[in-house]
């Protein structure tokens, strides 16, 4: 059994407004197949405030020396129709009780409203094995975080990473661990007078033991991303608002065991 650390990247609780086509975040995963091949997954969350998203092909570059034995260095991704279809056109907006009035959702432009931009890879054989520091899977999203986040400061392009490591002694020919997954899709938006509980648990179909942490956000280049840095009064450990800011804050608390927020 693995031990596997899962980042958390909490800064999309705290958009103001945009005004272009931005990014809040996502992920890369895989799957293995029962014939041992993989399927690559990328998830990229678009703030539904600015102009329409992007579905077209996406890439994943593999980083890593060496790189797969066969020579794949890169991966194409096509939009997921039937992920986005499911999702109600991708639509992540909070559901808010009748107290709050009009729904809110990504087609009116609601701010906090959050869609869902799905791709997925064509089934895809990796083979050799991954240094020790991994293969890289990273992403450049065609735009960038929003500029208006309260505790961070962006102005790049979202920079999406993720790294698969092996097992001494054997390689990946036959796809043998599927990353974990997320059990559900995030939600970024809260209503007035609702309690509200919401979890970043995640699920590993091998049995992996699984750590949650807070993440820091990066920009280009993926081969040596540059960390964003807080605003003054948050930090790595100290994402929300706490009793600094209004005595009546009840501060951020990240249970590393369960993925749940307290």
């Amino acid at each position: 059994m693995k031990k596997i650390l899962i980042l958390i990247f909490i800064s999309t609780l705290f958009i103001t407004k945009s005004s272009a086509s931005h990014y809040l975040g996502g992920e890369i995963t895989w799957e293995c197949l029962s014939n041992g091949a993989f399927v690559f997954h990328l998830n990229r969350y678009r703030d539904c405030t600015g102009v329409s998203g992007n579905m077209s092909n996406e890439t994943l570059t593999i980083s890593g020396s060496p790189l797969p034995a066969n020579g794949v260095s890169s991966i194409i991704m096509r939009f997921n129709t039937t992920l986005f279809n499911a999702t109600g056109q991708g639509d992540l907006s909070q559901y808010c009780s009748s107290s709050y009035g009009t729904q809110p959702s990504c087609g009116s432009g609601a701010l906090g409203s959050m869609q869902l931009f799905p791709f997925v890879s064509d089934t895809i054989q990796l083979t050799g094995s991954p240094p020790s520091s991994g293969w890289l899977f990273s992403h450049t999203s065609p735009c960038c975080y929003p500029n208006d986040y309260q505790n961070i400061h962006t102005s790049n392009q979202l920079l999406l990473m993720s790294r698969m490591y092996g097992f001494p002694g054997k390689n990946v020919d036959t796809c043998y661990s599927s990353s974990p997954i997320f059990a559900d899709l995030p939600s970024v938006q809260f209503c007035r007078d609702d309690t509200v509980e919401f979890s970043f648990a995640a699920i590993s179909d091998f049995g992996d033991s699984l750590d949650y942490s807070n993440g820091r956000l990066y920009a280009a280049p993926h081969l040596n991303p540059v960390p964003l840095p807080f605003v003054s009064g948050y930090s790595i450990n100290d994402v929300t608002s706490n009793t600094s800011f209004h005595p009546n804050n009840i501060p951020y608390t990240l249970n590393q065991a369960s993925g749940d927020v307290l």
